[in-house]
């Protein structure tokens, strides 16, 4: 999907029709614990979709995750994201925003 819609050559009329598609759908991610924060009044998972042993990558989004979660967490750890996605921006690298996103040390089973 990524390198579809980042194609360099692609107008916005050809990205756009591209990202439609994927607008609404529900995803089931699997990414790795980059660090855990508190933010405001709460924590945050920051969540790196690429495996920890490349070496020069930074967290991809930050999920809001319970206290309890936050502590349980470990570097590299394996976590699982599912949501809707709700938008994809290209406009500074490649951002996708989820509508009600989740986040679980477990993969869930599908149904």
């Amino acid at each position: 999907m990524r390198e579809k819609i980042q194609d360099l050559e692609l107008t916005d009329l050809q990205q756009n029709r591209l990202i439609k598609p994927y607008l609404g759908k529900t995803v089931l991610w699997q990414g790795w614990v980059e660090d855990v924060k508190e933010k405001g009044n709460g924590f945050v998972c920051c969540v790196d979709m690429d495996k920890p042993d490349i070496i020069f990558s930074v967290y991809d989004f930050e999920i809001e995750v319970s206290e309890d979660l936050a502590l349980k967490l470990r570097k590299d750890q394996v976590v699982y994201v599912t949501g809707t996605i709700k938008s994809i921006d290209t406009t500074l690298g490649f951002n996708v925003k989820l509508t009600n996103p989740k986040l679980t040390t477990q993969k869930p089973r599908k149904q």
